[in-house]
């Protein structure tokens, strides 16, 4: 047995091991997909594995700097419950214009992120697309930035 494993068992207070248990391995309370991003080992292994840029070989996981931005735990929250960022092209793209958006000077939050993701859900309605490119997703996604912080200021 492991020392985490008989530390575990020799708490003895069964709401200590249940927080423990909880925090540490899956917490499946609030359904299997969203235990596996809240749980904060293996939020950090989706955090990566969801920003893994290819592309970038002086730093792959750049891109995990703009999650962190906004909060990490809420982030990956918000990142999970939406489907149509399970496509990692699509999770780059957007990742990408919010990065380059707050490099031309826009305070990015939370809610700027969810109005983005909002706006790729209508378009998932319209057109397919799984079939885009991440350069056509950041195409979609700097015009409706463009509109939407126009419309904000």
């Amino acid at each position: 047995k492991s020392f985490c494993w008989s530390h575990m068992n020799s708490v003895g207070d069964v709401g200590s091991l249940s927080k423990i248990y909880n925090s540490f391995f899956t917490y499946t309370k609030n359904g299997k997909r969203r235990g596996t991003f809240v749980n904060c080992v293996a939020s950090l292994f989706w955090g990566a594995q969801m920003v893994y840029d290819a592309q970038n070989r002086q730093n792959p996981y750049a891109l995990l700097e703009e999650i962190a931005a906004t909060g990490f735990p809420s982030t990956m929250l918000l990142f999970s419950s939406s489907r149509i960022l399970g496509r990692h092209e699509t999770c780059l793209g957007l990742l990408k214009i919010v990065r380059d958006l707050r490099g031309q000077g826009y305070t990015v939050k939370r809610n700027d992120v969810v109005a983005g993701i909002k706006y790729l859900n209508l378009i998932a309605g319209l057109s397919i697309l799984d079939m885009k490119s991440e350069q056509e997703i950041r195409d979609l996604l700097r015009n409706f930035y463009r509109r939407y912080y126009c419309q904000r200021a």
